[in-house]
């Protein structure tokens, strides 16, 4: 949280909490993640595509990053539907470069929709 980033909490008058949202970097993380982590009870109402796009436009526009990725496991479809809606795009460098085929990265870049 000292570099402006780091995990929050969302929220959504829930109790407990819906989930939380993460913007930085993990200790073996090539690049800046975007990531989400929301109990079952919060899934299915848009709380998290607005948490992502909060957490995605603070990196953008306050901390002036140029893209952060999102590491989806490739058989988590529901969370590839919100990557592909919030304009994310596959990025299969990134995903040779990990080298972890469980793993699809999409990459989110300033000022694409």
């Amino acid at each position: 949280m000292l570099h402006g980033h780091g995990l929050w909490t969302i929220d959504a008058q829930t109790a407990p909490s819906a989930g939380f949202v993460v913007l930085g970097y993990e200790y073996a993380d090539p690049e800046a993640e975007l990531g989400i982590f929301l109990t079952e009870g919060a899934e299915g109402q848009g709380i998290a595509e607005e948490a992502l796009t909060a957490a995605r436009a603070h990196a953008f526009d306050t901390l002036g990053w140029d893209s952060v990725v999102s590491y989806v496991a490739a058989d988590n479809s529901r969370c590839t539907a919100l990557m592909q809606r919030m304009g994310a795009q596959r990025d299969q460098d990134a995903e040779a470069a990990i080298g972890d085929r469980t793993l699809c990265v999409f990459r989110h870049r300033k000022g694409a929709a």
